[in-house]
């Protein structure tokens, strides 16, 4: 809709419309993880939630919906446990790696996606 903010009528960008499926979950959530903020992961985490269902997403966490809101709510601190769990609904394990081989990786991987 054309506004005085948006004079070219273009729709807001939200990111969980182009979250399909696991896959596209794990690399949303894997680029969160690298920026290394907690508040930055928390905000990924409620993107893929929506874009995958929350309702859905509460369940497999053993949470209700309303609790998955209050849990990703802006300025909200979830334990580590909490975050842990919905990660482990992604199927996305937090794991200890050395810096030096993550970056060899991370790099090996890029050039073998891209190819």
């Amino acid at each position: 809709m054309v506004t005085r903010n948006n004079p070219l009528g273009l729709k807001k960008f939200n990111a969980a419309d182009y979250i399909n499926d696991a896959e596209d979950a794990h690399y949303f959530l894997a680029a969160a993880l690298e920026h290394g903020d907690l508040a930055h992961l928390i905000k990924a985490v409620g993107t893929v939630s929506r874009a995958l269902g929350v309702a859905k997403i509460a369940k497999a966490a053993g949470m209700t919906r309303d609790n998955l809101y209050k849990t990703l709510a802006e300025g909200s601190r979830p334990s580590f446990t909490t975050i842990n769990s919905l990660l482990k609904v992604f199927e996305i394990d937090l794991l200890a790696a050395a810096a030096k081989a993550y970056k060899r990786e991370k790099r090996q991987t890029h050039h073998t996606r891209a190819a």
